[in-house]
């Protein structure tokens, strides 16, 4: 268990392999970002940003000839980089703390927002009305990477206002082939509909 009960890195393991033991292997689904969310919002911007960085402060170094001068800029371009430092390091907790579990039962979403927050959204099967597939942008096309989106009978149009307890719509972004999670969701939909013992 982590130090922080918010922030365990733990957490996913031991809830999979909780659900695995109760429900089967064949029968949870792990849904997690993909490596082009890694790629687009943490590592091309990390090498992109310590790139720059390191090239100001070298050419603060070699060129300016005051040294108060060039520990005053290198301290500035090292506080001005602190924003987007820390939007990297809040992308990486999203990549390895965010996921949804899907079980016969329920679909539970856990959104990691910092270390001592973390978030989740539960939907027992029955309440699901549909799942879908959005898939936009060109480099999403060529990856094969996409959202699920969960529709249930809290959505719009239903009579039923949604709250907090229960979510409208829930989704999930940057899932490599998003289409494949989506149908064995799907098969996990018609099997509580058929009255399928799992």
């Amino acid at each position: 268990m982590g130090i922080i009960s918010t922030f365990d890195p733990k957490f996913k393991k031991q809830l999979l392999e909780k659900s695995n033991q109760e429900y089967g292997e064949k029968n949870v689904i792990l849904i997690k970002k993909s490596h082009l969310f890694l790629c687009v919002k943490i590592l091309l911007p990390f090498i992109l940003w310590f790139s720059v960085l390191v090239t100001l402060i070298t050419c603060a170094i070699l060129y300016i000839p005051w040294t108060w001068l060039k520990i005053t800029l290198c301290v500035i371009f090292v506080w001005s980089f602190a924003v987007p430092g820390y939007k990297i390091l809040k992308y990486f907790l999203d990549y390895e703390m965010d996921f949804a579990v899907v079980t016969p039962k329920t679909f539970v979403m856990y959104n990691q927002t910092w270390f001592f927050k973390r978030s989740t959204k539960a939907i027992d099967l029955k309440h699901i009305r549909s799942v879908y597939v959005k898939k936009s942008w060109f480099i999403n096309s060529v990856f094969n990477n996409g959202s699920i989106i969960v529709l249930t009978e809290w959505s719009a149009g239903n009579n039923v206002k949604e709250d907090g307890n229960n979510p409208g719509e829930v989704e999930f972004r940057y899932v490599y082939r998003p289409e494949y999670y989506s149908n064995r969701i799907q098969k996990l939909l018609s099997d509580l509909n058929d009255g399928s013992e799992v």
